[in-house]
């Protein structure tokens, strides 16, 4: 199992480490805290990713579904 320190998982997103923090502290991302220090293992932050695209996915879905119901409701 692959641990990532707060800033290895903020690096491999692409963001800060603050981010990451909120993550954390918004439940979408779980960490474990080993003495002093929080780590992230690999597995967690893959399966925060692949929920955050599939969420992003399904508003883009919602978005172009609710663009078609008010485009016929105006036919």
């Amino acid at each position: 199992m692959k641990l990532l320190s707060i800033k290895q998982a903020a690096d491999k997103l692409g963001k800060s480490r603050q981010y990451v923090w909120l993550l954390i502290k918004m439940g979408k991302l779980k960490a474990r805290k080993v003495g002093s220090r929080y780590i992230v293992t690999q597995v967690q932050l893959d399966k925060y990713i692949s929920v955050a695209e599939f969420e992003k996915k399904n508003s883009e879905i919602n978005k172009l579904s609710n663009k078609l119901n008010e485009s016929q409701l105006n036919d």
